[in-house]
C-alpha cells in the first residue's frame, strides 16, 4: 500500500490540470486490497487456537474489518473501474453525482444533436457535398466540408456565408458560424467539462482515502507478514522442512542436510551431515573442534552443491525458515561470505583472478568469529603453484585466528599442498571428500573403460583422486582429446618428460613425413635444365607423387 498511497499523493500535488494524474488500475488496486484483507480478517477469526499467537492478535487488531469495508465501499461506489481503464484516466460512476451525469447525458446525445445540425446546414444552403459538424474537445463545434482536389480550395464560397475559416487537415477545411458559436455557448467543451469536474471527484476521493494512509499502510505491512508465515509453512510442508535450534553457541551442526533445488532436478538426492565449531571467543568454557571442514574429491562428485546447500541452511534458519534437513542446531551467524563463482562484467576493467582476489580480500578483511566463509577452487586463475600458495596461505590465516576463528566450508583440487603436511599438527580443522565407485580402475585400461559412479556420499578423510578426464568425457569432449590427456596424465604420475613427449611424432605424422622424404629426393634427382611444356612437367611431378603416396599407403596398412 505505500506504492498506492504515494501514487495518490503524487496525483494530488500534480493539480486538477491533469486529466491522468490518478491511473484507474491505482483505485482497483485500492479497492482488491481492502477486499482482500477483509477476507483474510474473517479468515482470522475462525483459526482454532491462534489466540496464543502473538502474530494473530496483531492482525485481528490492525485488519478493522469496518475501516476497511468504509474505504471499499467509497472507492467501489465513486470509481468506474472498466472505463478507467479504458479511458486511462478516473472515470466516475454513474448516479452518483447529478450535475456529472448531465454533462455525460448531454455528451451520449451529443452525435444526434450535430448529425441534426449538419442537415439543416445543408438543407438551408441546397449544396449536394460532404458537410459535417463535429466536436473537437477544447477547441468547439465546426463545420466540417472537403477541399475541392483540382483547386486545392473548398468546394463552397464560403466568404459569402459568413463562416470564418480555422483551419485545415486532411483533405477538409473547418469553419465556426454563428450557429457553431451558439453550441459553444450552449453546450460548450463538453468533454473538458466531464473531464474537469471528475479530476475534482478524483481528489476528493483521494484526499479521504489518504486520511487512512497509516491504518492501509498498517494493514498492509501484517499482511505482508502473514503471508510471508504462510509461505514459510507451506514450504515446509511441501519440501519436508525442520525446524532448526538457534542457539549462542559458535556451531553449524546439521544431520543429512539437502539441497532444497538440486533434490528437484535429479532422481534422488543424497542427504550429508556437516559439523563446524567455529571460535569460542572470550568464553574460556566454549567447546573446540573443527572450525574448517575442508572438502577434497574428484570432478562432478557434488562439492560445490554441498557447499551451498550448508550456506543455504545458514541463511533459511536467520530469516525465520525451517531448513532442508533431518536436524539443525545452527549458532548465530552474523555474515555469510562466499568466494563460488566469477561474475565478470564488461563495465569493470577487471580479471577473473582479480574479482576472485576481492572476494577473498573482503571475507578476510571482514569476517567475526560468528560469520560462515565458503570458499570453492580458490587460487585456480593463475600459476599453479602460487595458486596453490595462495589457497593454503588463506586456509593456515583462517586456521590461525584460533578462538577468533570464522566457520569455514572450503574445497580444493590443489593436493600439492597435502604433501608438505601442512595441516598435520592442527586440531581445528576436518578433512572430507566426496565418495565415488570406480570399476576397471587400471592404468591399462583407457578413461571410457573404467567407469566411475558418484556416490554424493561425504566421506572423512583426504581424496588426491580427480577424474578430470572422465568428466570431460562425459561433458563432449572428443575421444581422441581426452585419450591424449589420459596418456600425458599417466607419463606425468611416472615422473617421465612431458616436453619430449609432446614433440614425439604420432604415427600418422611419421608416415606423412616419410613420404614427403620421398618426394623431396625425387624432386632433387631431376633434371630440370631441359625445356618441358605444360603437360611435360605436370607429367613429371605425378611421377615424383606417385611413389611418395604409395609409400603413405604402405605405411597406413
Amino acid at each position: 500500500m505505500r506504492n498506492t498511497t504515494t501514487l495518490l499523493r503524487k496525483g494530488i500535488e500534480r493539480g486538477k490540470q491533469q486529466p491522468n494524474a490518478f491511473k484507474g488500475s491505482v483505485w482497483l488496486a485500492l479497492w482488491e486490497f481492502c477486499r482482500h484483507s477483509i477476507a483474510v480478517a474473517e479468515s482470522l477469526h475462525g483459526v482454532i487456537g491462534a489466540d496464543r499467537l502473538c502474530l494473530w492478535s496483531r492482525a485481528v487488531g490492525v485488519l478493522d474489518r469496518g475501516s476497511l469495508q468504509k474505504i471499499s465501499e467509497m472507492v467501489h461506489e465513486t470509481v468506474d473501474f472498466d472505463g478507467s481503464a479504458e479511458a486511462q484516466r478516473t472515470v466516475i460512476n454513474c448516479d452518483i453525482y447529478p450535475r456529472l451525469d448531465e454533462l455525460k447525458r448531454k455528451h451520449d446525445k451529443l452525435d444526434e444533436v450535430l448529425t441534426e445540425t449538419a442537415r439543416e446546414i445543408d438543407r438551408s444552403l441546397g449544396l449536394n457535398i460532404e458537410l459535417n459538424v463535429i466536436y473537437l474537445p477544447h477547441l468547439g463545434y465546426h463545420i466540417s466540408i472537403p477541399v475541392d482536389p483540382n483547386t486545392h480550395e473548398p468546394e463552397i464560397n464560403w466568404r459569402a456565408l459568413d463562416w470564418e475559416q480555422m483551419f485545415t487537415a486532411d483533405s477538409r477545411v473547418y469553419f465556426k458560424d454563428a450557429t457553431m458559436r451558439v453550441l459553444d455557448e450552449d453546450i460548450g467543451d463538453i468533454y473538458a467539462n466531464i473531464c474537469d469536474y471528475e479530476i475534482e471527484i478524483a481528489h476528493d476521493l483521494a484526499q479521504k482515502v489518504l486520511e487512512h494512509e497509516k491504518f492501509l499502510i498498517e494493514a498492509s505491512d501484517i499482511c505482508g507478514e502473514l503471508d510471508c508465515n504462510l509461505a514459510f509453512v507451506h514450504s515446509a510442508y511441501e519440501h519436508r522442512l525442520t525446524r532448526p535450534k538457534i542457539i549462542e553457541h559458535n556451531v553449524i551442526n546439521i544431520e543429512k542436510g539437502r539441497h532444497l533445488l538440486q533434490e528437484k532436478s535429479v532422481p534422488s538426492f543424497v542427504p550429508n551431515d556437516t559439523f563446524i565449531l567455529g571460535g569460542g571467543g572470550e568464553d574460556e568454557h566454549a567447546p573446540v573442534g573443527p572450525s574448517m571442514l575442508l572438502l577434497t574429491g574428484p570432478n562432478y562428485s557434488g562439492k560445490s552443491v554441498y557447499q551451498k546447500q550448508v550456506a543455504l541452511a545458514v541463511y533459511m534458519a536467520h530469516i525465520g525458515s525451517f531448513v532442508p534437513a533431518e536436524s539443525a542446531t545452527i549458532g548465530i551467524t552474523d555474515k555469510i561470505f562466499t568466494r563460488l563463482t566469477t561474475r565478470e562484467t564488461v563495465s569493470k576493467v577487471q580479471s577473473a583472478f582479480m574479482i576472485d582476489m576481492q572476494q577473498i580480500a573482503m571475507a578476510l578483511n571482514s569476517c567475526t568469529r560468528k560469520s560462515l566463509i565458503v570458499i570453492d577452487e580458490f587460487g585456480k586463475g593463475t600459476d599453479t603453484c602460487d595458486g596453490a600458495g595462495l589457497a593454503a596461505g588463506v586456509f593456515l590465516h583462517l586456521l590461525s585466528l584460533n578462538t577468533q576463528a570464522p566457520k569455514a566450508l572450503v574445497a580444493t583440487h590443489f593436493h600439492e599442498i597435502f604433501e608438505t603436511n601442512l595441516f598435520g599438527t592442527l586440531k581445528n580443522i576436518s578433512f572430507a571428500h566426496m565418495e565415488v565407485r570406480v570399476e576397471n580402475a587400471d592404468e591399462r585400461v583407457t578413461e571410457q573403460q573404467s567407469r566411475v559412479s558418484y556416490l554424493y556420499n561425504l566421506q572423512l578423510g583426504c581424496s588426491d583422486l580427480s577424474y578430470g578426464t572422465q568428466c570431460a568425457a562425459m561433458n563432449g569432449i572428443p575421444e581422441e582429446v581426452v585419450e591424449r590427456a589420459l596418456d600425458l596424465s599417466r607419463r606425468a604420475r611416472r615422473g617421465e618428460d612431458l616436453v619430449s613427449q609432446c614433440s614425439a611424432l604420432t604415427v600418422s605424422e611419421a608416415a606423412e613425413l616419410e613420404a614427403a622424404e620421398v618426394a623431396a629426393e625425387l624432386f632433387l634427382d631431376q633434371n630440370f635444365d631441359q625445356q618441358m611444356t605444360e603437360n611435360e612437367l605436370q607429367a613429371l611431378l605425378d611421377a615424383m607423387i606417385e611413389p611418395a603416396s604409395n609409400a603413405t599407403e604402405e605405411l597406413d596398412i
